[in-house]
């Protein structure tokens, strides 16, 4: 037909669409635009379109489409295309509108329930999601691409077996369908069963490995089995191939920063904030590794990300607070509350800060926290009130409002600036004598803690308690150290009980089912000569208390503690025995045994010493 008449719109459209389906795009671009010269109708100018989405111009695709709905504004198929584009770009809401008008000319347009799925799951909207997945599998029972879709929405909402099964059925409909088997590894993940995951994501990547998502998962399925150096290859290689893929950045830096290249980190986060500035994890993570380096001007400003990382958004019971949040107003004849955050140890690390508000002329102090830390926290010569987070909503109207653990930004912390006058907790006058009577009388006394609490309630302390604890037999070469009460210190419904796979002849002496609060614990060990501690809030306890502490560190240490160091700043009477290897604490305890045994060595010469001075007994008569 061409041949007789070059000029033919219809036949030059058709050939396009041939050379389209054959993968010639630059020629069926070439034949399209041909047709449209000749007759510029709206399925023409929307072919067009749909071969520039294939060559990769998405913003002249985007401008042909628009242009076909302007030609025929009674033609889905514009629309429709356009709401695919839209959804490739993210740009979910634009898509919804679009949809809205394909429904609106045909109900039943192939794929429009599918893709509204899309958005709507982009839009977080997910009963709206659920309900047009399930439409389109309505109308399209073998429809794969909806099934993948709603396992997504299933695996969100945490229906992780029906997600599951989603996956598969998806799998069986088009079983070399690279999504759902990305789906099924990410929901294999979610149940732990990382083992599968990896299977699942290394057999979708045989299927399409140009895809950054595969890559990304799988480098997250490998980050959860502590593969650190495999992790870290599967994200750059994601990176490579989206170089603007933030939570590849993200995950990326959180492998750096596990392995202890701290400046390597730093890069991938601040190129995670490049692509998008404003990422509160991005920030709270780059937060972290600045404050590991010292760099405290940018890290505690940063730090202040942390509410928004760790929830979504303000912590929900903030909001009960009519006052404002204090941001370094003068504060002479003012009154205060300050909110303790995160976990225990935070609290007892950050109330150093107390006084130096009354400092600045505060006139009322009140600190709202657990109540395990209330009547501690009560001895703070400083503090007017201390009242539990439960009691909160009915405080009375204070001036200002503060998260404690914001007070060093407040303060300007530098790294020679550093509040640390020890101690500055003590046990409520009488507790520490009460509880003397009830330890073992030999010395040097020792208290022990081997494990953490698991806290499932912020995002990666799970992970992270695991790699900070150990089991109570691994402290064997500890309790064979002669001539030592050793005392534990140990709670937790699942670890306290650890103490019973120690020999009963070299067993700790166990006072914790007595121990009520932080108060009790603080008694004891005021009675002791030294705690030896896994990173926990015990750790710091002692360090406040201004007790000898040595403390194992697992090998990603906790910001706080810096690097290449084996003191800190925080607390003078702390050492640091740490990890030179992830998850090798036998040479970290064996270091301990050999430092204990000189401790013990040295407590027996003074006691010795203090001995030979006592003035000798009269003779009785």
């Amino acid at each position: 037909m061409l041949a007789q008449n070059p000029r033919h719109a219809d036949a030059l459209h058709l050939l396009g669409l041939i050379l389209r389906d054959h993968g010639v795009l630059t020629e069926a671009e070439s034949s399209i635009r041909q047709a449209i010269a000749v007759d510029e109708q709206a399925r023409f100018v929307g072919s067009l379109g749909s071969v520039l989405l294939d060559e990769g111009c998405t913003v002249e695709a985007e401008a042909m489409f628009r242009r076909a709905i302007e030609l025929d504004a009674r033609a889905p198929a514009a629309y429709y295309n356009l709401a695919v584009l839209l959804l490739d770009a993210t740009r979910a809401g634009e898509a919804e509108a679009a949809l809205r008008q394909v429904f609106a000319l045909d109900a039943r347009f192939p794929g429009a329930h599918r893709n509204a799925g899309r958005a709507m799951f982009m839009l977080a909207r997910l009963d709206e999601a659920e309900a047009f997945f399930r439409g389109a599998l309505e109308r399209d029972s073998a429809d794969a691409r909806a099934m993948s879709g709603l396992a997504a929405v299933l695996a969100h909402e945490e229906r992780l077996d029906d997600a599951k099964a989603a996956c598969e059925a998806a799998i069986r409909m088009a079983p070399h369908f690279f999504d759902a088997h990305l789906n099924l590894g990410a929901v294999l993940l979610r149940l732990d069963r990382l083992d599968e995951a990896e299977a699942v994501l290394r057999h979708a990547l045989s299927l399409d490995g140009q895809q950054a998502s595969g890559h990304f998962n799988l480098g997250t399925v490998l980050m959860g089995a502590n593969r650190s150096e495999e992790a870290q290859a599967s994200l750059q290689r994601a990176l490579e191939l989206d170089p603007s893929y933030v939570e590849a950045w993200l995950n990326l830096g959180r492998v750096l920063e596990g392995l202890q290249r701290l400046d390597d980190a730093e890069s991938a986060y601040r190129s995670g904030l490049a692509a998008r500035p404003a990422d509160p994890d991005l920030q709270a993570n780059l937060a972290l590794v600045l404050l590991a380096k010292g760099q405290f001007a940018e890290g505690w400003r940063l730090y202040e990300s942390r509410f928004a990382a760790r929830h979504g958004g303000p912590l929900a019971w903030d909001s009960g607070f009519a006052s404002p949040q204090w941001r370094g107003e003068a504060l002479r004849g003012k009154s205060l509350v300050v909110v303790a955050e995160q976990g225990f140890g935070d609290t007892l690390q950050f109330c150093r800060y107390l006084p130096l508000l009354k400092a600045k002329g505060l006139k009322h102090l009140t600190v709202v926290c657990e109540r395990p830390l209330s009547r501690l926290i009560e001895e703070i010569e400083e503090v007017d009130a201390c009242i539990t987070r439960a009691d909160a909503s009915g405080l009375r109207a204070h001036d200002y409002w503060c998260f404690m653990m914001s007070l060093p930004l407040r303060f300007n912390t530098a790294l020679d600036s550093i509040p640390a006058l020890v101690p500055y907790l003590r046990a409520p006058d009488g507790l520490a004598d009460a509880w003397k009577t009830r330890l073992p009388g030999a010395s040097p006394k020792v208290g022990l803690v081997w494990a953490g609490e698991r806290r499932r309630d912020i995002k990666n302390a799970d992970a992270v308690d695991k790699r900070r604890s150990i089991h109570a037999r691994q402290f064997l070469p500890l309790l064979q150290v002669p001539g030592v009460s050793f005392v534990s210190l140990q709670l937790g419904a699942t670890t306290r009980p650890q103490i019973e796979a120690i020999p009963a002849e070299i067993r700790p002496f166990d006072p914790m089912s007595d121990v009520t609060d932080f108060a009790d614990t603080a008694a004891i060990i005021e009675n002791l000569d030294l705690v030896i501690a896994v990173d926990t809030s015990t750790a710091h306890l002692a360090g406040a208390l201004n007790k000898p502490v040595w403390m194992l560190s697992r090998f990603d240490q906790c910001w706080r503690w810096m690097t290449e160091r084996d003191d800190t700043p925080w607390y003078p009477s702390m050492r640091l025995f740490r990890q030179t290897e992830p998850g090798e604490w036998e040479s970290v305890i064996a270091r301990a045994a050999h430092e204990l045994r000189a401790f013990v060595e040295s407590a027996t010469k003074l006691d010795r010493a203090t001995a030979a001075r006592r003035p000798a007994r009269k003779s009785r008569k």
